[in-house]
């Protein structure tokens, strides 16, 4: 007997999908073929072709969240960061400005109290280490 099924109602192909691999074996600093072990997939090609189309079997997407050690629904959910798992932010409204001019005063006072040698050490030390955690080579 067969069943009528109404694609309408199916949710969208994830399209950040394939973005989300990639960054997901580079970040584990894998090469292909090496990656492929680790996530059950025959070799490296077959991982080229799950970065490249996002067709993939559940069992090796499963494996890429385990090794990423995040939820599965942050590789599936275009609207999820990646790696902290909310929403991703809105686009910045006019009404933020003031946000923006309270931030920079705010930046003023503290360079004002603790002087522009100590800020000056303390911003190069905070861009390092947002460097080291989150740059994608």
């Amino acid at each position: 007997m067969p069943v009528d099924i109404d694609y309408s109602n199916l949710p969208t192909f994830p399209q950040k999908l394939p973005e989300k691999l990639i960054q997901i074996r580079e970040r584990s600093g894998r090469t292909w073929d090496e990656f492929a072990q680790h996530v059950n997939a025959k070799d490296g090609t077959e991982i080229a072709g799950y970065e490249n189309k996002g067709d993939l079997p559940i069992s090796v997407l499963y494996a890429y969240a385990r090794l990423a050690g995040i939820p599965v629904e942050n590789i599936l959910d275009d609207d999820r960061d990646l790696w902290f798992g909310h929403r991703q932010a809105a686009p910045r409204h006019r009404d933020s400005r003031v946000k923006d001019l309270l931030a920079i005063i705010g930046f003023g006072v503290v360079v004002w109290f603790l002087g522009p040698p100590l800020v000056a050490a303390i911003l190069s030390f905070v861009k390092g280490l947002w460097d080291t955690l989150f740059s994608s080579s």
